[in-house]
């Protein structure tokens, strides 16, 4: 029963994720959303690791892109484990394809993994699959889905959940529960640190709230528990990250949060209820205003029936240890995810809140406080699904004269869960691009011109505006280092961690400026001051010839040559090389080393591994 069960399951989950994410998994033409921006900068972390085993370099640092600083990857979004493990699908089929079903397992292991810890606990088969389906499809889980892999593969959480219920509720013994609970913790944090410190966060609040709701509990023998259990967490925990945290504090590394602006990522009280443009409500005139939620995250929606749902369940099963704890410590991870002050329609108040204390620890100024949400939406799916056992026991003991008319009530229980499944449904499908990489890169004349080992730089110049030139590079084996992309690095020219220009910087401002069209204003859009566009004159080709010299830059592609902004950046690179060696179609001109002339260097070959 139990094999047709999970099969049923993973069939439903496997639907689901085949409409949010079309039937073609394994095509590596087309993308997420955009070929930029946040997907090619996932398509490139998930790749990385798979070229770095297979050459013997270091998966966790890598100057293939931001040549030649390089970029500290445990400082960033990158996903090393997944990387590693899915590395024969990327040998075989590419990043596009790894990242393509990183996404749709991602979902479709969360939604098993909180589905097993339900069944663990006790809730029925239809309430666990309940459970399964609020936690991998809440509206956090849908906002990441949307690109974000490292935050969509989260089906560690509710087992380091369990197995620390499990030590405390003595159902496993101290060492097998810390051993476990570390190395899920530690898997975890090779996924997403910040889940990984979201989850600990969660763990050590809700082992908080169940001592004070049952403080009688709290014996000599269960503390000791614990804290064997802890420190065997601790110790494997240390063993399983001691080279990734050598590296995290190596080269590259930066003290603070990622994002100057936190304010951002936190919740507000109104998005709580009111659905953000992810859900399906909100193509129906329903959702929250743009000028209180920052569109990419505004994951923090339940929804006024699911709040119902769970104050009647609090109500009802005040006295049932699972209900009581999961309530009060979901509340207390919902004024978390407010951020350091209280935030009730977008506007921030001068209220302190908890979160301000909690970011003064090691590590935790750099969490989102909005992606709490990902450890609510578990709580919300157990919730909810005690509820459905209690509701369906409803409709099953009906009084003798009106049991005839049971149908009635287990119609009115099915609508109701099918009423909260609907209420935070996505509201469709992600849409998909072309992923555009020019296949001629890969062509014979394309490693001619572009040679392994190559140093490129690519118009657009590879920022935060236009990061595709990382897709390309992944999608072409990394057989070629790029100037710029797109990441955060320790930086003095930004009050923000992200890669900026190189020096000298008339070269990057002719590409930023031409390709953002902003040619006599400050492009606010690229986060970097840079100056005026210059003048065509022998002093910015000297400018041009020094970035390619000190830079290592080894070739030179201008994609989509025929768009005004890169007529204008090949205008001045003829000035300062000559024709372009390449024009194909119309759409790429390429100045290879021999066209540089003195801007190559053998300083090119000297990049750190």
């Amino acid at each position: 029963m139990d094999v047709t069960y999970w099969t049923l399951s993973v069939l439903v989950l496997c639907g689901i994720t085949t409409w949010l994410y079309g039937p073609h998994v394994f095509d590596g033409t087309s993308i997420l959303n955009r070929p930029d921006f946040d997907w090619a900068q996932e398509v490139w972390f998930l790749g990385w690791p798979a070229y770095a085993l297979q050459h013997g370099l270091n998966p966790l640092y890598s100057t293939w892109m931001n040549y030649p600083s390089g970029l500290n990857l445990m400082e960033n979004t990158s996903m090393p484990l997944l990387g590693i493990v899915f590395a024969p699908i990327t040998w075989l089929a590419g990043p596009v394809v790894t990242y393509s079903l990183v996404l749709r397992l991602g979902m479709l292991t969360s939604a098993c993994s909180a589905q097993w810890v339900g069944r663990r606990l006790g809730l029925s088969r239809p309430s666990s699959f309940l459970a399964g389906l609020l936690y991998a499809f809440s509206a956090i889980e849908i906002v990441e889905g949307n690109g974000h892999a490292f935050l969509t593969f989260v089906p560690l959480p509710p087992l380091i959940g369990y197995a620390v219920y499990a030590a405390a509720a003595g159902r496993l013994r101290a060492r097998r529960a810390g051993v476990v609970a570390g190395l899920l913790l530690g898997a975890q944090a090779l996924i997403s640190l910040e889940v990984a410190l979201l989850t600990a966060v969660a763990c050590v609040v809700g082992l908080v709230v169940a001592g004070v709701c049952y403080p009688r509990a709290v014996t000599r023998a269960r503390v000791a528990t614990l804290a064997s259990g802890a420190a065997w967490a601790l110790g494997v925990l240390a063993a399983v990250l001691v080279a990734p945290l050598l590296s995290y504090f190596g080269r590259g590394h930066f003290w603070g949060p990622a994002h100057a602006d936190q304010t951002i990522f936190r919740a507000n009280l109104r998005s709580v209820v009111v659905p953000g443009r992810f859900t399906w409500l909100s193509p129906i005139g329903v959702h929250l205003p743009h000028a209180i939620v920052f569109v990419r995250e505004n994951g923090a929606y339940l929804g006024i029936l699911v709040v119902a749902v769970l104050v009647a369940v609090a109500i009802r099963g005040w006295r049932v240890p699972l209900v009581r704890i999961a309530t009060v410590t979901l509340l207390v991870l919902l004024v978390l995810s407010l951020g350091d002050r209280l935030n009730v329609t977008g506007s921030v108040t001068g209220v302190p809140l908890p979160f301000a204390l909690l970011a003064k620890l090691p590590f935790m100024d750099a969490l989102s406080p909005v992606r709490f949400f990902i450890v609510i939406g578990l709580l919300v799916g157990l919730l909810c699904a005690w509820g459905l056992d209690r509701a369906m026991a409803w409709a099953r003991t009906g009084d003798a004269p009106v049991r005839p008319f049971g149908w009635v009530r287990a119609a009115v229980v099915a609508l109701g869960a099918l009423a909260v499944c609907l209420s935070l449904a996505p509201a469709r499908a992600y849409p998909t691009s072309p992923t555009n990489v020019p296949g001629w890169l890969d062509s014979a004349r394309g490693r001619t011109l572009v040679p392994d080992g190559a140093v490129v730089l690519f118009y657009p110049y590879p920022s935060l505006v236009d990061n595709q030139p990382m897709l390309f590079q992944a999608a072409d084996g990394f057989r070629y280092k790029i100037i710029g992309g797109r990441g955060i690095v320790k930086t003095s020219r930004s009050n923000r961690h992200a890669i900026g220009p190189l020096s000298p910087y008339e070269l990057p401002a002719v590409f930023l400026r031409a390709s953002t069209g902003e040619l006599a204003t400050p492009p606010s859009a690229t986060f970097f001051a840079l100056p005026p566009l210059p003048p065509h004159d022998a002093a910015t080709v000297r400018q041009f010839r020094t970035f390619a010299t000190v830079n290592g830059v080894t070739a030179i592609v201008v994609n989509d040559a025929t768009a005004p902004g890169a007529r204008l950046a090949i205008a001045y690179l003829t000035d300062a090389f000559g024709a372009p060696a390449l024009v194909a179609s119309g759409s790429i001109a390429v100045w290879p080393r021999a066209s540089l002339g003195a801007g190559s260097s053998a300083s090119a070959a000297t990049g750190h591994r």
